[in-house]
């Protein structure tokens, strides 16, 4: 029998994400997951990779709003819906896709906590952002996922990683 264990979704790719019950299914994926991202001004995204710091800001739905913070900072507020801001061409890995800004007072707050100059941008609900369609169908999309609308991992899977690494990957479901 297949059970799941945990379900969670990333409102801005390389940011802490929300543990959820349930998740509405959208065209791109779950709703909201991987909605935003931050970006360079050249339209790169940015990540945990090459800015740890990321791995601080935490999210959380309020309403039609996401609540963006980072302790000892103050928070962000920014629409859940709309795409008002400004058009950019951005890139995720090798795809180059359409945008909006989320608007100046978002990118001061990612700038300030990153040190580089940078933006958060949404994809447009008339966003198109191709999977790969070695993979998957023609037309199917996705938001700001690094690939897919899902990505699952088993219990199995974990215990195999698990049997192979020096240090133990715990699931937070599974403690």
């Amino acid at each position: 029998m297949i059970t799941i264990r945990s379900l969670h979704i990333y409102p801005v790719k390389s940011c802490r994400g929300i543990d959820v019950d349930a998740a509405e299914v959208a065209a791109t994926g779950f709703r909201y997951d991987r909605l935003l991202m931050v970006t360079g001004l050249g339209g790169e995204f940015l990540s945990q990779r090459s800015h740890p710091e990321l791995t601080r800001v935490t999210t959380r739905l309020d309403g039609d709003h996401l609540i963006i913070a980072v302790p000892g900072r103050s928070t962000l507020e920014v629409p859940l819906e709309g795409s008002t801001g400004d058009p950019r061409s951005v890139t995720v890995w090798n795809d180059t896709c359409e945008a909006t800004t989320a608007g100046p007072e978002a990118a001061d707050w990612f700038s300030s906590l990153l040190g580089v100059p940078c933006e958060l941008v949404r994809q447009p609900e008339s966003g198109t952002r191709q999977v790969d369609t070695r993979h998957a169908a023609p037309g199917d999309r996705v938001a700001f996922a690094d690939g897919f609308s899902f990505l699952l991992i088993s219990r199995a899977s974990v215990d195999e990683l698990n049997r192979r690494l020096e240090t133990e990957v715990v699931a937070k479901a599974w403690r």
